[in-house]
């Protein structure tokens, strides 16, 4: 999705939950930065709770996982709502064909067979 369809969907949702209790759960950690309050689970288990930038400042669990997201981001050149560059995760461009999918040939996703 590009950054300015995210974005519109950001202002369409904020619009929709103002005043309300939501509970979110976002592939994309900067898809929660304005929540009043976020919980952290660290393997099913709750860790931490507060703000982004309270969470941000504790430097626990939250603040691993935003980096790790952001070094992600950084390594793959690309940033929020950009594209892989003709390339799917996990996948290979091969010459002349499609993305492969992990497994090789004969398997789903996988190369010629």
């Amino acid at each position: 999705m590009d950054t300015q369809t995210e974005r519109n969907i950001q202002v369409a949702l904020e619009r929709l939950i103002d005043g309300k209790t939501t509970f979110a759960i976002a592939h994309r950690l900067s898809t929660l930065q304005k929540a009043d309050r976020l919980l952290v689970l660290d393997d099913g288990t709750f860790a931490e709770m507060g703000t982004h930038d309270e969470l941000m400042q504790k430097r626990g669990v939250y603040f691993d996982l935003v980096n790790a997201q952001r070094a992600t981001t950084r390594l793959r050149g690309r940033g929020p709502g950009g594209h892989h560059g003709g390339r799917r995760p996990g996948g290979h461009r091969r010459p002349g064909g499609p993305p492969r999918g992990p497994g090789g040939p004969g398997a789903p996703g996988g190369g010629p067979r």
